[in-house]
């Protein structure tokens, strides 16, 4: 578009690599037309707010710290009657949320005069169609990072840090790392990675202390334990195998021991219609042996005006070796919300959870649930609670649930993202 200012024509160039799925080239692109759009004439403003409200999508969940009062300036110094002005006035409707004030159906009428300019024909075209279709960079995978509160029953008042990168070097590698301590003792720091790829690479660190309970009828017993855990592996496709190691350091009772076991994982999972199937294997030696089997089968629709989700999923450690704390477990932020964490343990478990979210404003959505486990003993809980759902979205997701429990209680969870 050799017509258009320079720093324009390289946003342009930017939105055609990231339409074609070259994220790095258009982060590139547009943060030289930002270095380029220095001065105060009706193109560098437009050029300006245009870099500003897309370099946003893609620098993290803080990003609009420094990014939109940036664009706000530079928008209210660009009038609307300018054709360039027009463009990027435009863009700020297809690229900020709708609960901000942004409506993509003003975009048609603020850009129909500019479909007959020779000059500025295709830019326009360009933004009409993204108002139609929707533009990916408005969901664009970014990093983010968060500090928050946690609680659940026993474990108490707790805080977190979590930082999530969906898209390493805009190349779809993903890392994790997360951190947290609680009011009850314990503390964890979880590493993950994946690379992408055929085959794509994954490896997992762990290491965690703190209380593990084990309930003698009704009454919990806390044993402490200290557990590091190491994993790499490979994935194609829908399988994935690695080899994984664990070392416990428990104090059971009053003779401290220390086991340590490792030996191959395997999973494989898949995406028909919508639905989530996942299976698991995990065998290891060592001080003892530990077979462990899992099944998870995950999916969501709409239903009214919200979605309906529903988890059933079965997990066995069936070896007569296997130490009860190796044996499945459910309770605590993300299944049997409201019950402690191994309130329900035993070695065959199966897990049903049905959970509807609705949409209430924004950012913000209510749920409604039903957790129930079957460990020995049948346990439910049935509750409710709140979503607000952080910039870039669904990795960022604050959760508070209540709810009434199979011990004639009522416990409250704060947990980080959705609970399945």
């Amino acid at each position: 578009m050799p017509d258009l200012p320079e720093a324009i024509a390289i946003v342009e160039t930017g939105d055609a690599a990231w339409d074609g799925g070259q994220r790095r080239d258009a982060v590139a692109a547009w943060r030289r037309a930002g270095a380029l759009a220095q001065g105060d004439a009706p193109g560098d403003l437009a050029a300006r707010a245009m870099v500003h409200l897309r370099l946003v999508h893609v620098e993290g969940n803080l990003a609009p710290f420094w990014h939109e009062g940036a664009w706000t300036r530079a928008l209210r110094d660009c009038p609307r009657s300018d054709s360039l002005c027009a463009l990027a006035h435009a863009d700020r409707e297809l690229l900020v949320p709708t609960f901000a004030g942004a409506d993509p159906t003003r975009v048609a009428p603020a850009l129909e005069r500019l479909r007959h300019d020779g000059e500025l024909a295709a830019a326009a075209e360009a933004r009409l169609s993204r108002a139609e279709a929707g533009w990916s960079l408005a969901t664009a995978p970014t990093w983010s990072t968060a500090l928050a509160l946690s609680y659940a029953p026993l474990a108490g008042t707790g805080v977190g840090l979590r930082f999530v990168h969906p898209d390493l070097g805009f190349r779809g590698h993903r890392v994790e790392a997360s951190a947290s301590a609680d009011a009850s003792g314990n503390f964890g720091i979880d590493l993950r990675g994946q690379l992408r790829g055929r085959p794509s690479g994954w490896g997992q660190l762990g290491l965690g202390h703190g209380p593990v309970y084990r309930w003698e009828g009704d009454d919990p017993v806390a044993y402490t334990f200290t557990t590091g855990t190491a994993a790499l592996g490979l994935g194609l496709g829908p399988l994935s195998a690695g080899l994984a190691a664990r070392a416990d350091a428990a104090s059971l009772g009053d003779v401290p021991t220390v086991s340590t076991v490792a030996g191959p994982r395997a999973t494989v999972s898949t995406s028909p219609a919508g639905a989530r199937i996942g299976a698991a294997i995990e065998l290891q030696g060592g001080a003892y042996t530990h077979l462990g089997l899992g099944l998870d089968l995950r999916g969501d629709g709409p239903f009214g005006r919200g979605s309906l989700a529903l988890r059933v999923g079965a997990s066995a450690s069936p070896l007569d070796a296997d130490p009860w704390w190796r044996w499945p477990t459910a309770g605590g932020t993300d299944t049997l919300r409201g019950l402690p964490q191994g309130r329900a343990r035993a070695p065959l478990l199966g897990l049903a959870q049905l959970e509807y979210r609705h949409p209430v404003w924004g950012p913000l959505s209510l749920a409604t649930f039903v957790d129930s486990a079957t460990a020995k003993d049948v346990f439910w809980t049935v509750g409710g609670g709140a979503r607000l759902a952080v910039p870039p979205g669904r990795e960022n997701v604050i959760r508070v649930d209540v709810a009434y429990t199979s011990d004639n209680t009522v416990g409250a969870v704060v947990g980080f993202g959705e609970a399945f």
